[in-house]
């Protein structure tokens, strides 16, 4: 895929003179080594950064259970969540807009990053969209919410995360 779908001969592409074949339609993603060398190096601490982000998640996961109109989302027993993102789920969207606004006036960013795409211009230009039924998306998205998460946030940051949270809710 990295490189138009070209299928390597048994030289790399600039070692040869002969035509290549393709595959498959690809891309062109050639990785520059400075990046490599970068992603080697995060490869080293993967293990370290994936749970400061599970202790941050359970964290947050506790301090939250006291809001009633906040849902933390429950990772089934059989999957091991790295915790990419912290999402929460909000009774409605006029209470993840007003949560939203709150935590932003009070700098912290949050995010809500899966708005459907079936619903954008582009794809409603391309597709028709009576045929598209995807009410429990629509309806989701309307109601999730990302709280920042990344394996060097403190203990006194993700206190003030919850303190802004709680008071938005008027709990403690």
């Amino acid at each position: 895929i990295r490189s138009q779908g070209r299928v390597d001969a048994e030289k790399d592409y600039f070692s040869t003179i002969k035509e290549m074949e393709y595959s498959q339609v690809g891309y062109n993603y050639r990785m520059p080594t400075i990046i490599a060398a970068l992603g080697i190096s995060q490869l080293k601490k993967i293990h370290h950064n994936i749970l400061a982000r599970r202790k941050n998640a359970l964290y947050l996961d506790e301090k939250l259970q006291k809001i009633n109109e906040l849902k933390t989302l429950d990772t089934p027993k059989t999957f091991f969540n790295v915790y990419q993102m912290y999402t929460i789920q909000l009774k409605d969207q006029n209470t993840r807009d007003g949560l939203q606004k709150h935590l932003s006036e009070n700098g912290v960013m949050s995010k809500v990053y899966f708005h459907p795409v079936h619903l954008k211009k582009l794809y409603q230009k391309i597709h028709d969209k009576s045929k598209k039924n995807l009410r429990v998306t629509e309806d989701l998205s309307k109601k999730v919410l990302a709280l920042p998460m990344h394996p060097n946030l403190s203990i006194d940051q993700l206190d003030y995360i919850l303190s802004k949270t709680h008071e938005y809710f008027n709990t403690k």
